[in-house]
């Protein structure tokens, strides 16, 4: 049995409490402006869970709790490709992690997507019985009705720091001391890179961290009065000064569509983020915003940033700490070796793989990295 709606009609937690009380084994997908979403069931049990954006994937939740590093998350991810385990059972597998805490990231990844799902309330859903993740994997059961409670206090204190945090975009400035007193586990983490200059979404990137715990960290210590959030400039662009929220989504099309013919890729990105904001629910709008990726995609072949290329660089390591570079492009010459090529760079990046791909445009062309074919 399979059925399909809109959010609007019936809500999340409506949906998720039907799923448990009639104890439904299979997969519920949710589709929205930003994310798409599955929420995978065993006898009314969230058993798994899955989403399109790559920092909610469960190696990034590894990796920001420092439970492995990028090398065993690349091999690992390898390791699935060729067979039939998932990558928490291959980690357990092969001694890397302890299944106890795969089980806690899992969980973790859960709330994080159930959290989504309720801050943006609304697209369209599937539920498919019988339908399961493929693949072994560590188990996990978690109950909906205290997973929709954890994620409900999350989205009401999330509307609190919104009042004082707007954006991601802002920077958070230090006005006393920093340091984390209250033990929250991986709150240093977050406070030692307040520098007066990065940004939030800077930050996010470095840590991995996710953005309700990286501005629950700093609302915190902004309470505290050690800190104040500087709000971002609009920013400017071949486009002109444009405010990206101030204008509607046709026009944001527009302005990415010249933008791309100009080949300035890095704005028109920017501009397809506004148009799918303020126009999430429109077939119309996605198409043309699928469409105009689409042309990123091929400029970017074209130019020969090509997934299968091995990125080399050109600098050595006392120029690169001299260079003025964004956390994006630090993060990605920081995982330059000779060996990886760009499709495995991606996979262990935070980032949107289009975005990730636009890194390594900007270092190509500031002459930072060469592309090099790989030889068989």
């Amino acid at each position: 049995m399979s059925i399909s709606g809109n959010l609007e009609t019936m809500e999340l937690s409506e949906l998720l409490q039907w799923v448990a009380l009639s104890t439904k084994t299979g997969t519920l997908l949710v589709e929205n402006d930003t994310t798409e979403i599955k929420i995978f069931f065993d006898e009314g049990s969230v058993a798994a869970t899955e989403s399109s954006d790559p920092g909610s994937r469960l190696g990034q939740f590894l990796l920001a709790a420092r439970l492995i590093d990028e090398e065993q998350l690349s091999t690992a991810l390898e390791s699935q490709k060729a067979g039939e385990m998932l990558l928490g059972r291959i980690l357990v597998a092969t001694n890397l992690v302890k299944e106890a805490d795969v089980v806690e990231m899992l969980e973790q990844k859960a709330r994080e997507c159930v959290f989504q799902l309720l801050l943006h309330p609304s697209g369209a859903f599937r539920f498919v019985d019988d339908e399961s993740l493929e693949g072994e994997m560590v188990p996990m059961s978690l109950d909906v009705t205290g997973l929709m409670l954890k994620a409900a206090e999350q989205v009401d204190e999330w509307k609190r720091i919104r009042q004082f945090i707007p954006s991601t975009k802002c920077v958070p400035v230090a006005v006393g001391f920093l340091e984390d007193t209250d033990s929250i586990p991986g709150a240093q983490s977050v406070l030692a890179l307040v520098d007066d200059d990065r940004s939030i979404e800077d930050i996010c990137t470095e840590t991995r961290l996710s953005e309700y715990f990286v501005n629950r960290v700093l609302f915190a210590t902004l309470e505290k009065g050690r800190l104040k959030i500087v709000r971002p400039r609009v920013v400017g662009s071949s486009a002109g000064s444009v405010n990206l929220d101030s204008v509607n989504a046709a026009t944001h099309l527009a302005i990415a569509e010249r933008l791309i013919s100009e080949g300035d890729l890095n704005f028109a990105l920017r501009h397809l983020g506004a148009a799918s904001s303020l126009d999430p629910q429109s077939g119309e709008t996605s198409m043309a915003i699928d469409s105009a990726e689409a042309r990123i995609r091929s400029t970017l072949e074209q130019e020969g940033i090509q997934l299968n290329c091995i990125p080399v660089l050109n600098v050595d390591s006392e120029e690169i700490s001299g260079l003025r570079l964004s956390p994006e492009e630090g993060f990605i010459l920081s995982r330059i070796d000779g060996d990886f090529d760009i499709d495995s760079i991606l996979k262990i990046s935070p980032m949107p793989p289009l975005d990730a791909r636009l890194v390594f445009r900007r270092l190509v062309q500031a002459g930072h990295i060469s592309l090099e074919q790989p030889t068989d």
